[in-house]
């Protein structure tokens, strides 16, 4: 799953830097809503592997207490988004 999930990301980004985005706008938002979507994927699978594999081995997330309500999630993905906005 994880090699699929990389691969879509990796197939996305690559056509984002292949466009000309004066040229094709509207398939730009296209790209960038299935660049999106791929990464999502990507890191749900990748906090699946680590549910699996170390449950009991992840930090405890006191930190975010730092953080305003609205950005707290109680998994990785949408911090990891939020991160890479």
């Amino acid at each position: 799953q994880f090699f699929y999930a990389d691969e879509q990301v990796t197939r996305v980004v690559t056509e984002i830097n292949c466009l000309d985005i004066d040229t094709d706008p509207q398939q730009y938002l296209v790209l960038l809503n299935q660049l999106h979507h791929s990464q999502t994927r990507l890191l749900a699978v990748i906090e699946q592997i680590m549910d699996e594999c170390i449950p009991k081995e992840r930090h405890s997330r006191d930190y975010v207490i730092k953080f305003p309500e609205d950005l707290l999630v109680d998994n990785l993905r949408n911090h990891m988004l939020f991160a890479a906005e």
